[in-house]
């Protein structure tokens, strides 16, 4: 390795912030490590010694230098490898019980009843399947089942009882009875095993931590979604030294500082937020402002990380790097929305709050009762049990348990879950995923759906909406086009002689154009010109030179082109005859958020091109659909408030819904405020179907978020209910509760009704539950002990445990048939001016 890393390492150990440094190698290998601790503090400092050291390296003849690995982690990878290691400890628990309850479910159903069998099964007297159903049982109590005893132990701290009461309750009073049973039938060596219930409570175990488990996967890993946002920024950066050299070196983007000065290549992305020191270029802004369209820069102008940059050079002075910068405060916003997020409580949190003390209530009062009935004589110990083993407190006590036995919520615990894992599935089919518990619940409370505007109402790319000739035959000579026009295939005559010639200038002169814009008009020409038989039409240049935030200039056929902007034009000598007239025009496109670009030939200004960011076809009638539904619908944009109100008229959204020029923590804030409005009358009366409001919802809005980009993630995360599009940003999908996979906006009315359709099916299925669980009580205090226990554990239990599945079903097929409306196909409609198509 040469003398190289002794020298670097001997400069690096004089270095204040290094604590201590050391070269690793192993013999005769190729690479080596230098191993660098540093000191506490020294906010900066850490970054510069790495890269002044990978320099160093560089220069003494060293190649491939990088930092290869960081000791500490950033918040957001503590944050998935926290989400991940619950949905391995769901998945790790969920197996266990599986694995261990499936043995019970054979021994008790299909091994104990076979008589072939009988005499291996009792041994001496001794009953071994009941022994076996014991061991495996008793792991799937308290290992598996442990964490419905910590969060029952939590909820008791804080006074409230919820569906892990309910399951930790009715388990482990079917567990301990059939360890009691046990007992006494190995004392009496009599065969116990079809008289246990170990198989209920590890059953209602294993369901529960399924329903647990897929819910958390549903809810996904934020792995994706962190590597897709930190792909926003680049991997490398062009530092200029500033230390009077004025050479420019690539260095990693983690060791970038605050103070750099970068230089940022056209095509590239700005490394960090900064300030602009020289140049001019055009930035693309819209996966955090949602700005359509790239927006100019200059010297003094504010540019953020992961941004790219469209057309010249630009000088950035960084300001805001790491963990301080743009993209990592959006993500701290998603992370802080997630966990401040009012939580809507889940309807088996409520059912249990009731079901449990009922329950242990009604067990005392068994106790009780039966106690008096046995103590005053009016009823006789032999005339309701025939076990010579009871007296009258093991009777009672016996009696109590039972109904704690019998009410055990089979069909509670299953309700919510299977609900879940059908709704989930049907979703799925529908184009929508739905994450958990939580979205189901949500979504039928919403009362107003708030819409990102880039992307969601529109298509997120500009189009050619609109053409206009400027010019006469007679000012601009087209002969030499129309003889390409008509070599390729295309008409020259007709009404497309002076349109088509000049859209073969503005398409050409385009084509390698990195500009959205001019992407646009070139995408335009290509297609008109194929539409008339010359898709090969369009030639390349001889000529091009572009000025960010301007314009272009090119030589095409002989013809020399000017696109750009009106100031553009007059800078190069270019004026429009009726100045009024074409002044008129170019304000009532602009008024309708259209940006206006021209295009002069030879001097003469020829054409005028309208673009816009185009509504998707299908948003008009999505937006009525939803106000039909009584759902109030907003939009919120970082764009400007022109464009924004023109987007509103086009779709019906009224002018006070309209939010514009809102950043990303400006949406999130407008979503909570919206949150905390009081209810509208409409909804106060009960208007909204299959639903009715609770006291508890009294003096606040439940809110839907629809957005598809970086921006839009807080606002999705602080919302009741955030519903990505599927083509968007994996952020925006991470943050969500729903995703509509085949980014159609019509899909939002698919997901709330299929919601709503679910939500009732899981009321029905609790209430079902319920009226079944309280019959089951009422029907053991008065037969139980007169049945077989087989016989009664079968009676008791069928009529409920089945009924989730069969209203799920039912769900299912309603959900399918949900409501639809048609949108027609085809391209958008444009409004073209002098230009038949």
């Amino acid at each position: 390795m040469g003398s190289a890393p002794s020298a670097a390492l001997t400069a690096l150990q004089k270095h204040a912030a290094v604590g201590s440094a050391e070269i690793t190698s192993a013999p005769g290998a190729r690479e080596l490590s230098i191993v660098v601790h540093f000191r506490a503090g020294g906010d900066g400092q850490r970054e510069r010694v790495l890269r002044d050291m990978i320099f160093c390296l560089e220069d003494l003849g060293l190649d491939n230098v990088r930092v290869a690995q960081a000791a500490s982690q950033s918040p957001l990878q503590r944050a998935q490898a926290r989400r991940a290691s619950e949905a391995v400890g769901w998945r790790r628990s969920f197996l266990r019980a599986f694995v261990l309850t499936l043995p019970i479910v054979l021994l008790m159903w299909v091994v104990a009843p076979m008589p072939a069998l009988k005499p291996y099964l009792m041994l001496n007297g001794i009953d071994i399947a009941g022994i076996a159903m014991f061991l495996l049982a008793t792991p799937v109590q308290f290992v598996s089942g442990g964490v419905f005893y910590r969060e029952t132990f939590e909820g008791l701290k804080h006074r409230k009882l919820g569906m892990s009461a309910m399951v930790a309750l009715g388990t482990t009073a079917a567990y301990l009875s059939s360890c009691a049973q046990l007992v006494c039938k190995l004392l009496a060596k009599e065969a116990a095993v079809m008289s246990l219930d170990f198989d209920t409570s590890s059953l209602l175990i294993a369901f529960v931590l399924l329903g647990k488990w897929l819910e958390c996967r549903a809810k996904g890993s934020t792995g994706d979604a962190i590597t897709a946002l930190l792909s926003l920024q680049p991997q490398t950066a062009l530092l200029v030294r500033e230390d009077g050299s004025g050479r420019e070196r690539y260095v990693d983007a983690k060791l970038l500082v605050k103070g750099d000065l970068v230089r940022v290549l056209p095509g590239s992305k700005v490394p960090a937020d900064g300030t602009v020191e020289s140049g001019e270029s055009a930035v693309d802004e819209s996966a955090l402002t949602g700005e359509s369209l790239p927006v100019p820069k200059a010297p003094g102008d504010r540019v953020v990380g992961g941004t790219a940059n469209h057309g010249g050079q630009l000088q950035v002075r960084l300001e805001a790097v790491g963990e301080s910068s743009a993209l990592a405060q959006i993500v701290g916003l998603v992370e802080a929305a997630q966990s401040q997020r009012a939580p809507v409580q889940e309807l088996a949190d409520r059912v249990s709050s009731v079901f449990v003390p009922t329950v242990l209530v009604l067990s005392l009062a068994t106790f009780v009762l039966w106690m008096c009935l046995l103590g005053t004589g009016l009823v006789h110990l032999d005339a309701v049990s025939n076990s010579e083993h009871h007296n009258d407190f093991t009777f009672c006590l016996m009696m109590a348990i039972s109904v704690l036995v019998v009410a055990c919520p089979c069909a509670l615990g299953l309700a919510a879950p299977t609900a879940v894992m059908v709704g989930t599935g049907v979703g799925a089919t529908q184009g929508v995923l739905i994450k958990g518990g939580h979205a189901l619940e949500a979504a039928h409370q919403i009362e107003a759906v708030v819409l990102d505007k880039t992307g969601t109402i529109t298509e997120g790319k500009p189009r050619v909406t609109d053409v206009e000739v400027l010019c006469r035959d007679d000012e601009v000579s087209l002969t030499n086009l129309r003889q390409h026009l008509a070599s390729a295939g295309a008409p020259t005559t007709g009404p497309v002689a002076t349109s088509l010639p000049l859209l073969l200038l503005a398409g050409s002169a385009e084509r390698g154009s990195e500009h959205p814009l001019g992407q646009a008009v070139a995408q335009e020409a290509e297609r008109l010109l194929a539409d008339r038989g010359a898709p090969s039409a369009l030639v390349e240049p001889t000529t091009f030179r572009a000025l960010p935030g301007r314009g272009l200039e090119a030589s095409v056929l002989e013809h020399q082109v000017l696109i750009g902007n009106m100031a553009w034009m007059e800078a190069n000598g270019v004026r429009a005859e009726s100045a009024e007239r074409l002044g008129t025009l170019r304000a009532e496109l602009e008024e309708d958020g259209k940006t206006v670009v021209f295009v002069a030939v030879d001097g003469v200004l020829a054409l005028l091109v309208a673009l816009a960011d185009t509504v998707k076809l299908e948003a008009p009638q999505t937006i009525q659909a939803l106000q039909r539904m009584g759902r109030e619908v907003f939009m919120l944009t970082g764009d400007n408030a022109r464009t924004a109100a023109a987007i509103a008229r086009r779709v019906g959204i009224p002018p006070e819904n309209v939010v514009a020029g809102v950043l990303p923590s400006g949406k999130a804030e407008k979503v909570k405020e919206l949150q905390q409005r009081p209810q509208s009358s409409a909804a106060r009366a009960g208007c909204f179907r299959g639903r009715e409001v609770r006291p508890a919802e009294e003096g606040r809005r439940f809110v839907a978020m629809v957005g598809d980009g970086v921006n839009d993630a807080p606002a999705l995360a602080q919302a009741d209910l955030g519903i990505a599009i599927g083509a968007g940003a994996e952020i925006a999908m991470e943050a969500a509760d729903m995703v509509l996979v085949k980014s159609r906006l019509s899909d939002v009315v698919t997901a709330l009704h299929l919601s709503t359709a679910i939500f009732r099916r899981i009321q029905l299925n609790f209430l079902f539950s319920l009226g079944a669980e309280g019959a089951r009580a009422s029907v053991s205090n008065l037969h139980a002990q007169r049945w077989k226990p087989a016989q009664g554990r079968f009676i008791l239990h069928a009529p409920g445990t089945p009924t989730p599945r069969v209203q799920a079903a039912r769900a299912a097929r309603e959900t399918c048939a949900g409501p639809s409306f048609l949108v027609s196909g085809g391209h958008a409609n444009t409004d073209r001016k002098s230009m038949p198509m």
